[in-house]
């Protein structure tokens, strides 16, 4: 037998090197000499060392004609095996049709093909009809199917393989054990997942991970760093996925150290230089807004992808990094290595706000259409509103013009456009042309619009535009629309009705909505309508230290310094400081 395989392997060898040289006249008569009416044992043998598709259909051919699969279950599963094994999930699927008489193995092997390319509902359907046909699933297929349950969230199914388990007396397997727990992490049940980790009589550094990533993936990152405390502890070594189990973990508000910590230790233990590592350590700097802590990690990383180089530029997306941002745009264009797609050219689009960096815009539209991304409506809609926010509202509309498949969200990204540069009637009439043509506007669409009438004061046509998004198109007015029909109001001076208008709405205002009646109040000087306001907001939002410097520039503009200086003894009452303000000039590309 021994000597059979080493010949098998041989023969393999010469075939997969013969046809790497493209020599497929030299391939096949291998196969003709060396393969012809073979044993199934001997196929077997060579398809477990067979790694591409050209020589493994040719062995498929030659196996058939040699009459081999007569009634060879055995090699009929392992030729299936060896198509999953490269990526052919359908090929394996018609060697599985064709088996007569199929086992346990065979459906087996299929499911867990399916589950190796995250073929979810097809690996449960054909659990459903192995179980149809009369046979049911051992350890290696209860481990197989199960992610299966947890991905899909199908808990009464899970949970039923569960008691099946436990009724036909399994003995303890650590494989079907730890499948079992990352199911119950999926479905967010971690007091019966830590139940039956604790009742484990072995666990290996997968089951402790799985763990650790229940507790992560749940938002209850001190119990996953207490599992990974126990873990060192009973002196289990960790790994990669140990590491970025405890790094989603850390992707908490308000851990600085937190994070500071886990990236020394991260260091300590060697996985520093993990490139998967460092994207995540970056992520979890930018979550907690520890900016330059996150371009410290990004300059340290030997290889930079696509994904790492997005990242950072949204590190970079606030105001304060403005001149970073336009200088990291600049090194993305200028670096050959990385392949942009079309979620770092939206990005990259979304930094340029302002005339100066139209010139920069412009270089990336060209971008765009060379590298055959013009017709991706988002990055359309990025453009669109880059233009627009430079000033370009011709270009913008051009762009929209030449655009060849618009949907809805591309209108609403024109519709804004007008509005950004206070077209108002433009933006109507762009909301009336969208109907005619067949399109039909959603909430967002009645934000654009409403929002484009109220800042070039169109009171009037803004209400119509209410009425007709309630009425005509049967929209319910979310938040979003009564802010925009509070500022719309306010901004005309109709304090009042403004008030009523909040007064009238069916759910709770958010700080927004009473912002803007805030703002509007400052500029009419009216006090009694923005302390009531100011108090209802105190309800909402204690932090906003925006309204209240609102609500003192309110006083001021009136000359009640008495109030005033109420406001600044709140602020220093509550900790509360006014963020500094600050101008940006750029000068020969230089902030």
């Amino acid at each position: 037998m021994l000597k059979t395989r080493n010949f098998a392997i041989c023969a393999s060898r010469r075939i997969t090197i013969f046809i790497g040289l493209k020599r497929f006249h030299l391939a096949n008569l291998v196969y003709t000499q060396q393969y012809h009416n073979q044993s199934s044992s001997f196929y077997s043998s060579i398809l477990k060392s067979i790694n591409n598709s050209t020589t493994l259909l040719q062995l498929h051919a030659q196996i058939t004609t040699s009459g081999a699969f007569a009634n060879s279950v055995y090699l009929s599963n392992n030729l299936k095996n060896a198509y999953i094994n490269i990526g052919l999930i359908s090929k394996a699927h018609k060697v599985f049709d064709q088996i007569l008489e199929k086992n346990i193995v065979s459906w087996t092997i299929l499911i867990s093909g399916f589950m190796k390319r995250k073929f979810f509902y097809d690996a449960v359907g054909l659990f459903a009809e192995m179980i149809k046909n009369g046979l049911l699933p051992n350890e290696v297929t209860i481990s197989s199917i199960l992610p299966a349950f947890g991905n899909l969230g199908l808990n009464l199914l899970g949970k039923s393989m569960h008691c099946f388990w436990v009724r036909r007396g399994f003995e303890h397997n650590i494989v079907v054990e730890t499948s079992l727990i990352d199911m119950y992490c999926r479905f967010g049940c971690m007091n019966i997942a830590q139940i039956l980790f604790d009742e484990m009589p072995k666990r290996n550094v997968v089951s402790w991970n799985v763990v650790i990533s229940g507790y992560a993936s749940n938002g209850i990152g001190d119990c996953a760093f207490h599992t990974f405390n126990l873990m060192r502890k009973n002196g289990v070594s960790l790994d990669y996925f140990t590491i970025m189990s405890l790094l989603s973990a850390s992707c908490r508000p308000n851990q600085g150290r937190l994070t500071i910590m886990i990236h020394g230790f991260i260091i300590g233990v060697g996985y520093y230089k993990e490139r998967q590592i460092q994207t995540s350590l970056i992520d979890m700097y930018i979550s907690g807004n520890f900016i330059d802590e996150a371009y410290g990690v990004f300059n340290e990383m030997v290889v930079k992808d696509v994904v790492t180089w997005t990242m950072m530029l949204k590190g970079f997306s606030t105001d304060v990094f403005k001149t970073k941002a336009i200088e990291h745009v600049r090194e993305m264009i200028s670096e050959h290595s990385i392949s942009l797609d079309s979620t770092a050219l939206v990005s990259m689009i979304s930094c340029l706000r302002c005339s100066e960096d139209l010139p920069l815009g412009k270089l990336i539209h060209g971008i765009v259409v060379t590298r055959g991304f013009d017709k991706d409506a988002f990055v359309g809609c990025a453009l669109i509103g880059m233009y627009a926010h430079c000033g370009e509202s011709d270009s913008a509309k051009r762009y929209f013009d030449g655009m060849e498949n618009r949907d809805v969200t591309c209108w609403n990204a024109m519709i804004r456009a007008m509005g950004v540069n206070g077209n108002g009637n433009d933006a109507i009439s762009l909301l009336w042309r969208m109907e005619d043509m067949g399109f039909s506007p959603n909430e967002s669409t009645f934000v654009s619009v409403l929002s484009a009438c109220s800042h070039a004061g169109m009171i009037d046509e803004g209400l119509q535009i209410f009425y007709h998004m309630a009425k005509r198109r049967g929209i319910v007015p979310n938040l979003q629309h009564y802010g925009c029909l509070v500022d719309l109001l306010g901004r005309s001076g109709r304090l009042d009705d403004a008030n009523s208008v909040i007064a009238r709405m069916p759910f709770q205002p958010n700080s927004e909505v009473y912002g803007a009646l805030l703002s509007a109040c400052r500029v009419y000087g009216n006090s009694k309508v923005g302390d009531e306001i100011y108090q209802k907001l105190l309800k909402i939002d204690i932090t906003g230290v925006g309204h209240l410097c609102s609500l003192s520039n309110l006083y001021s503009s009136l000359g009640d310094w008495e109030g005033k200086e109420m406001s600044h003894m709140v602020l220093r009452s509550k900790g509360m400081k006014k963020d500094l303000g600050y101008s940006l000039i750029e000068m020969n590309k230089q902030g």
